[in-house]
């Protein structure tokens, strides 16, 4: 009987040794939260930067200006030049 307790009790102890601490699981989620929040504000600011670099810049020309005149005027411009 002695022999028989022996045997079982020998898986026992020798499974029931030391035990490892578990992750904090909590800190592991919260490190990948936190390093996926900082690549999307990364992809975000390149996303923008590159959108700038890509719109055209608005060239500002003057329009022509008109001047009306009556078919007198425009005929004595045209005499006198």
């Amino acid at each position: 009987m002695l022999l028989i307790l022996a045997a079982f009790m020998l898986p026992v102890i020798a499974c029931g040794g030391g035990t490892q601490p578990s992750p904090d699981i909590d800190a592991t989620v919260e490190a990948r939260v936190q390093a996926e929040l900082a690549t999307e504000a990364s992809i975000e600011a390149r996303v923008k930067d590159e959108l700038a670099k890509a719109m055209p810049t608005a060239t500002v020309t003057p329009m022509p200006t008109v001047t009306v005149s009556t078919p007198k005027q425009h005929l004595q411009q045209h005499r006198t030049s």
